[in-house]
């Protein structure tokens, strides 16, 4: 059967569509493919990583419907998509959210989801907020808080969709940092299959984790990119290839070009996408909001020229 009928939203979530982009790299010296995790059903790659966080102990009996679960999140779509996860399951979620990365419009998903939020102000790391949540936690009579080291599952899964959809094994792959689980387990997949993958870790956020700590190995690569890289990426990829994506995904377009000339002819280059362009309408596709953080539109045009060539 061609489209089997799903059994629940969560089912949907990974097989994500790879696809081919071909104005990207018109010189056609990289054959270049994106993993468009926007296709998630909350429209980002973070829903797998509520799936490895919370499915595991819901079949086992640790989290039992009708008692609290308290999560962090350190990024506004993690939130999203625990919220999606517990609210399919009936679960009283309480969450511990990092402000500054849950917009207006995240805060009004998580909402609508039902979760009960609690936004920290000026948290700096992932083990500030997480400490917080055990704070809340110990207030809950009775509440579930993962186990320290269930943020990553050694399936490796998004990476052997990956190999699965194409022909040959792909020299490069590109993942952003921000996206901290995701390029931990692609990084596993590559060691326990010992392929010769390079992996590019794209520093796109100084709040998320330091390169280093992935385990990369001497082969890998490290790419930082700033935000007007980032803005004139999404921008590129949305006049080239007609895709909306997300901050994240403008960064790993930044890291291409800024690599292009490094990158032997006819290497494959896969793109880690992590999110959709449409929670960005009113930042990176706002030449106002682009004016007041990265410079006048004309500059960014610049940028972008420079990044085509």
């Amino acid at each position: 059967m061609k489209n089997p009928v799903r059994h629940g939203i969560l089912a949907t979530v990974g097989q994500t569509p790879l696809v081919r982009l071909t104005a990207l790299e018109p010189s056609g010296d990289l054959e270049v493919h994106a993993k468009l995790e926007r296709f998630n059903p909350t429209g980002s790659i973070e829903d797998r990583t509520a799936l490895d966080l919370l499915v595991a102990p819901i079949r086992s009996g640790e989290i039992v419907p009708g008692q609290p679960v308290v999560l962090e999140a350190d990024s506004g779509n993690l939130a999203i998509s625990l919220a999606q996860t517990c609210r399919y399951y009936g679960i009283d979620l309480h969450l511990v959210v990092e402000a500054d990365t849950a917009t207006a419009w995240h805060r009004a998903m998580l909402k609508a989801f039902g979760a009960r939020v609690e936004l920290v102000h000026a948290a700096h790391d992932q083990a500030q907020l997480s400490r917080l949540a055990d704070a809340l936690a110990a207030t809950l009579p009775g509440a579930y808080r993962p186990p320290r080291g269930r943020w990553t599952s050694p399936e490796g899964v998004l990476m052997r969709e990956i190999r699965e959809g194409l022909t040959t094994e792909p020299h490069y792959v590109f993942c952003p940092t921000s996206s901290a689980v995701a390029l931990r387990n692609v990084i596993a997949h590559i060691r326990v299959n010992r392929l010769a993958t390079t992996v590019v870790a794209v520093a796109d956020d100084p709040a998320a984790p330091h390169p280093a700590s992935f385990g990369l190995s001497p082969a890998d690569l490290v790419v930082a990119v700033d935000e007007l890289d980032v803005v004139a990426g999404c921008r590129r990829l949305l006049g080239r290839e007609g895709l909306l994506a997300g901050r994240s995904s403008g960064a790993v377009v930044a890291a291409l070009a800024q690599l292009r000339g490094q990158l032997e002819a006819g290497a494959v280059c896969v793109l880690v996408l992590p999110d959709g362009g449409d929670r960005y309408a009113e930042t990176i596709y706002s030449d106002a909001w682009v004016e007041s953080r990265v410079g006048t539109v004309p500059e960014l045009q610049l940028a972008y020229q420079e990044a085509s060539r």
